[in-house]
This record gives C-alpha cells, structure tokens and sequence, in this order.
C-alpha cells in the first residue's frame, strides 16, 4: 500500500510540474477553424487559421508578453507578470534606467523615456529636425488667374500637410505680391496644421499688374523674419519664392536684406514667362531653383519638401557635403556632425571610406572592415536569431517547477533512447528512413520518394528523376558555360548561352561544385524539380527554363537571366538621381512584386525570405522574385536525421517566424513584402536603421512602426502598416493587397514603356 501511494505521489508531482511547463508565460491554447465557420465567415477557402489563447497574465501573439495590472512606472519596463523593473536593453541609447528610440541625433542626450536633450540648432523629441521659420512669398499678379492661384494655394497647403509643423520645430507664414505686398498670416499665426491649411485654402485670389519680386522678398526678409512677428534666434530662416513672372524693379535692395539677415531662398518658376535668369540670381544655390508649370506643380513636391528639411546650420566645415538634416560627409581627414574635427589615418580608407579617428574608417554602405577593404556583396550575410528572455521575473517557485520538469523529461528521453539503442531498435529505425528517403522507383512508375507528403520537403522533390522529362530537360551541347557570377554554399553560378535552335540567349546555370556529395545531388534535383513541378511560369518570378543532366558536373539548373542585377543594388545606385521617372518606376515594381507573391500563393509556395536582395531586374526593369525554394535550410546528417540549422533574417521577418520559419505562411510573407516596400521606398535603406537585431522583435512587440520613407506616398504607407499587423489575422492576403495597389494605377494603350500611370490625388 505504501508502494502504491508512493507511486501516485510521484505521478502527481510529475503531472503538475508537467502542468506547469506548459502554462506560466509558455501557455497558449490554439484552436484551428476554416471558411464556413460562424467563427470566421470572412476566411479563405484555402486557408487554416489559428486562434491563441493565453493563460491569465499574459498576452501576445505567441502568449510571451507580460501583463501588470498596474501600470509601471515611466523609467521601468513589464518584465513579467505584475513585476516592473529597469530595461537592461540597449535600443539605440540607454541613459540613467531610460530608453530613447530612435537614437538621440546630432549628439543629443536621452535624459527621460523617449525624450532628448538637444544641441543648439536641433530641434524635435528625437532631436532629428533643424528648427525652421518658413515664408511662402506667391505671386498673385493678373497674369497667374483665379484657377491657377487655386493650384497654387492647393500645392502649398499639401507641403504644409507634410512637414513637422509645431511651435519648436516648423513655423510657416505667407506673403502675397503683385506689385506691392501684404502679409496673409505671421510665423506664429498658429502651430495647427489644420488651422494654417484652411487659411491657406481660404485664400482669395487678387487681381494686379506690375510684378515686384525684389520688393516682395525685400518685404518678407525685413519685416516679416522679425522676433515679434515669431521668428527664432536659432531656427533656419527660409524663404519660398513662388511665380510665373519677372521682376519689375531694376535693382536688388529687398535681396540685400534677406542676404544680411542670411536667409535661404528656394524658388519656383512657373510657366514660359519668368526670367529664369533672374530668378536663378535670387536663390540661395543653384539646386534651389525648379522651373516647371502650373500642370506640374505638385511634382515639385518631393523635392521642395527635401530642400527644406535638408539643411546643415551653420554649414558644413573642410568642404563637406550636407546629405541630411544636420549631418555632413566629410572629406578624408576630417570628422564630426559638421566636418570640424580632423582625423589621420596612416594608412588610407578603401572603397571610399572616410577617416574619422585615427585609424578609424567609416565606410558606405556594402563595405566593411577597419579600412572598408571587405566587400559585403561577395560574402554569405550572417542573421541573428532574436529571443526574448521572459523567465527573468517569474515566481520561484515557477521556476523550480520549470527546471525539475525539464530534469525528469531529460531523464525519461536518455533512459527511452538507452532502451532502443540496448535492444538494437534505434539503429533499426535510422536505416529505414534513410533507405526511405534515398529509394526511387522505376523510371515508369511514380519517381515520388515516399517519405514525406509535404510538398516543401526538398527531398520530396530531391528523390524525383529529372531525365526524360522533355518539357524542361536541355541537351549538355546546346548550354555554353561561360563567366563565373559567384559562388554558393554547394553551387557555382554561371553566365551562360543557350542554343535552343531557334536564336542563342543568355541565360543563368548553376552547377555543383567539384567536391559534390550525394546531399548536394539531392538538393539540386529537388530545386529542379521543385520549379519545374510547383512553380511554372509568371511575369514576377525568376523564369526557369530547364536543366542539363552532365555526367561531369551533375544535373545543372538553368534560369532567365537578369541584367539590371539586384534591385537592392539598384535602388542604392539611384539615391543620386532621384526623378518623378524613378518615383513611377518604384511604384510599377512595388505592384509587380505583389503579382508575384499572390502567384506564389496561389501556388501553396511560402516564400520566407523574401526582401530586396531576392528580387532580381530584367532589361525593362520588371523585377524578378526569387531566393525562395524547397526548404532551403534543411540539412541532413549521415544517420539520416534532418535538422534545421536556420538563418533567420530578423529585420525582414514577421513576429511570428523570428524564431522558426517552421510555421510561416502566406501572412507572414506579407509582413516581409511590407518591409520591402519599405526597403523600395527608402532607396535600399536597411530596415529599422541604427537597431541591432538582437532588440527587433522587443521594439515589434511594443507597436513600434517604422517611419515613413521620403519617396513613399501616403496611401503606399498605409498599406506598410496594414502588412504589419502584430496579429497575423489582422493582415490581409496578397490576392487582397494587389486588387488595393491595383485600384491606383490606371492603364494607356499604346504606350509599351510606360504602360501604367499611378493615379496622383490631385482634384
């Protein structure tokens, strides 16, 4: 009888400790449901979704995030349930148990949660905006019109809508001239964007003859840029010119002022009748004049908005180059915000680094190493696997229960295996699944290994024969080899021609390595079959166009060819010519890459990798997906055990997958084609800048979002935020998000180079 209540007292020991494995921060209660139930009436047909429900305290998509029922305080963090202390997180920068994210810029000091101490000349929460007074001088002489002064006063109340309007940041005032001047509302008028833009709309128009440019900028920089009418000490002082005009006066005294004051003036030109040299004389640098018309106007937008915000008070030092607002690239042997420091390097930065300290190089963007010898594009990238430690903070006794529960299953798993390897059972079981998975049938027959039945299984397709199929199968001397690209893990990549008897194109082949195995075999053939079987054919996809069987070199996997290369590359290269053709080009290759996703998942293919570096350009700049596969990460092991050793992408992936892409669908793939549009729309910017990808999934779970891009519009970043739904239920398919991209874009015939046009919101 003692035996047997011993028995069960350890039974009960062992259940509750297994109880409390399962729940505490680890709890989660999934319940599946398809199309057609009440519970999901909107659901796809095609699709499962899963509901998570989470032990009381806890909450989060994967039940990994703490709850404190009373709110902790503003320099602590929720560590645990009802448990707050000190973030021991770097995010950028960490002062005094509080956090700043983003970073403090322009060598501003985090003293509060998210709150900088800024130098003179910075302005803004994360000291990221040059305090600016800006006045708008228009012309509303006879020759502009009622409609045409419409436009105008319709383009300045949409810049208004865009720039970082406040009290300690923006302030914006306009003057109206003909051939005199008066004010239509001061700097300190109102700090409301709305306030300031109905004013703006509610403008009426006033009919004049003569044109008085000098006295209307004369005008603004006198009486207007002056402390009681709200101008600052510290901010920038800007001036926007705006007419369709020349001036009437024959000298320049209104210049004078605004020259002695040291007030910027940015132009614009409208129409055939300025005198744009004159007008060129008056701006502050030759890149602060446009010239377009009135039909045109709001393309000068971007650019206008650019030139105010990018500015370096008091100046860029040692003839550096302002690239961003208060940050200048200075010239080797110098360093700082503004290029005032100098720095020696005794032996000279490589790739076009910069010397900032002794010996110390700051190189660009693809370089690395200490004189940015290392180039980036020629090595494998390394990702980081993010992981949030959520024991910290538990009840001890949790914890005890945790790690006695761990011990006995540990204990249980070496005694079962011990058992199987003792009664030869083990060794048995190994040879069975890799005779398994390396068995073909005959050629006849179905070629299908039998070992698994999922379709991303890479040997599933490994064990398919790829001989005799005539659809895709090339013959050895029809395929020339080459120039080498690069080279893989397992494979080489070749430009190559390819005689198909008809003409010769290039084309792409990849081919195993000299010291092929049986496992590189495999995995080759399963990336052939796996596009030739799964894939097909689509406009966004990287064409496959078949395979060589070479008794030398093994089978050999042929691809379209793209010679625009990568579009990361791409869009790095054109941060130095940015033009409303590049704007229209980036939305076309934004809504195509959405075409190719929705292609992919029509097909049950997840992608998991998806970002700018897996998207190659052709010749007409139609971007090309790929770098996705049948489970590219698997690897196995000589007793026949696959394992996954993964390389996770953080900054790329959803929430969800940063710690297994083992579950990733077709709704994490949406969070990734978000982040692309963002990489699209920054011009190749890394996402999340200045955060390591150790804290990413921490600043996800807090709702943070990353910042519109400069290129982007607003309607293309709300579909960014739609991609990034912390909850994947939350986010919509791609068949979903292409008909949304769709529905801004209209098409014109008989135009083959420009076949679409993004529909502006102009009226």
């Amino acid at each position: 009888m003692a035996k047997i209540s011993q028995s069960w007292l350890q039974g009960i020991i062992f259940l509750s400790s297994f109880h409390f494995l399962l729940c505490g921060n680890f709890c989660n209660r999934p319940r599946t449901y398809q199309y057609g139930t009440k519970s999901c009436p909107r659901c796809r047909t095609n699709k499962i979704y899963t509901e998570t429900h989470c032990c009381n305290k806890w909450n989060g998509y994967t039940c990994d995030v703490p709850i404190c029922n009373h709110p902790c305080k503003s320099h602590e963090t929720c560590y645990a349930p009802d448990t707050c202390r000190c973030s021991n997180k770097t995010i950028g920068g960490v002062c005094a148990g509080h956090a700043c994210f983003p970073p403090c810029q322009h060598g501003g000091e985090c003293y509060g949660l998210n709150i900088c101490s800024c130098r003179p000349g910075y302005a803004g929460d994360f000291c990221d905006v040059n305090p600016s007074d800006i006045i708008f001088v228009v012309d509303e002489s006879g020759s502009v019109g009622s409609s045409n002064f419409r436009v105008t006063m319709e383009y300045l109340a949409n810049g208004v809508n865009r720039l970082p309007i406040r009290y300690d940041l923006l302030r914006v005032g306009m003057a109206l001239f003909q051939g005199s001047v008066k004010t239509r509302f001061q700097l300190d008028h109102s700090f409301d964007k709305s306030v300031i833009t109905n004013t703006i709309l509610e403008t009426v128009f006033g009919i004049g003859d003569s044109t008085d440019i000098d006295g209307a900028i004369g005008y603004a920089c006198g009486d207007m840029f002056e402390l009681e009418k709200g101008d600052r000490k510290h901010a920038q002082n800007i001036l926007v010119l705006i007419t369709d005009g020349q001036s009437s006066s024959a000298n320049n005294p209104g210049l004078q002022k605004c020259k002695r004051k040291n007030i910027t003036i940015i132009g614009i030109g409208i129409g055939s009748s300025v005198n744009e040299k004159q007008l060129r004389s008056l701006v502050s640098k030759p890149e602060y004049y446009f010239d377009t018309t009135y039909d045109n106007l709001e393309k000068t937008l971007p650019k206008l908005i650019k030139t105010i915000t990018d500015f370096c008070p008091p100046g860029c030092k040692n003839n550096g180059i302002c690239i961003s607002r208060g940050l200048c690239q200075c010239p080797g042997g110098f360093k700082g915000l503004l290029c005032e420091t100098e720095a020696v390097c005794n032996q000279k930065c490589e790739n076009n680094g910069t010397c900032t300290e002794p010996d110390t190089c700051v190189c660009e963007n693809g370089f690395s190493g200490g004189l940015c010898e290392v180039d980036l594009s020629k090595t494998a990238p390394v990702y980081t696997e993010t992981h949030v430690n959520v024991i910290q903070g538990l009840p001890k006794n949790i914890v005890i229960a945790i790690v006695t529960s761990l011990c006995l299953l540990l204990f249980i798993l070496v005694a079962v295996i011990l058992f199987l390897w003792k009664t030869r059972r083990l060794q048995a079981g190994i040879r069975t699944i890799r005779n398994t998975i390396r068995v073909t049938e005959p050629a006849s027959g179905n070629n299908r290994a039998q070992m698994s039945n999922n379709d991303d299984d890479i040997y599933f397709y490994g064990a398919m024969e790829t001989q005799g199929r005539d659809t895709w199968t090339i013959k050895r001397q029809d395929l020339s080899l080459e120039t080498e690209l690069a080279r893989g893990r397992f494979a080489i990549i070749y430009l190559a021609q390819y005689f198909n008897h008809q003409d010769v194109r290039k084309v792409v082949a990849k081919t195993l390595k000299d010291d092929q195995n049986q496992d590189n075999v495999i995995k080759m053939k399963g990336k052939i079959n796996f596009y030739g079987t799964k894939i097909g054919h689509h406009k966004n996809i990287l064409d496959f166009i078949g395979s060589v069987n070479d008794d030398i070199r093994g089978p050999i996997m042929v691809l379209e060819y793209c010679s625009r290369g990568v579009l990361k590359e791409f869009l790095e290269s054109a941060r130095s010519n940015v033009t409303v053709d590049l704007e229209e080009r980036l939305f076309r290759i934004t809504l195509a890459i959405c075409e190719g996703m929705d292609y992919l998942s029509s097909q049950q293919v997840v992608h998991r990798r998806l970002a700018a570096r897996n998207v190659l350009l052709n010749d007409q700049y139609v971007p090309k997906i790929t770098g996705f596969g049948p489970d590219p990460e698997a690897i196995q092991t000589e007793t026949g055990d696959t394992r996954k050793s993964e390389r996770i992408p953080i900054k790329w992936m959803a929430p969800e997958c940063m710690k297994t892409t083992k579950y990733a669908n077709e709704l994490s793939d949406v969070w990734s084609y978000g982040i692309v549009m963002w990489e699209i729309f920054s011009l190749g910017e890394t996402p999340y800048p200045g955060i390591n990808n150790t804290d990413v999934l921490s600043v996800v779970k807090r709702g943070t979002k990353m910042k519109k891009p400069e290129l982007c519009d607003d309607t293309f970043y709300k579909i960014m935020l739609k991609c990034w739904h912390y909850d994947p239920r939350k986010r919509s398919g791609f068949e979903q998000i292409k008909e949304e991209l769709s529905k801004l874009f209209t098409e014109e015939t008989g135009d083959d180079d420009y076949y679409m046009y993004y529909k502006s919101n102009e009226k």
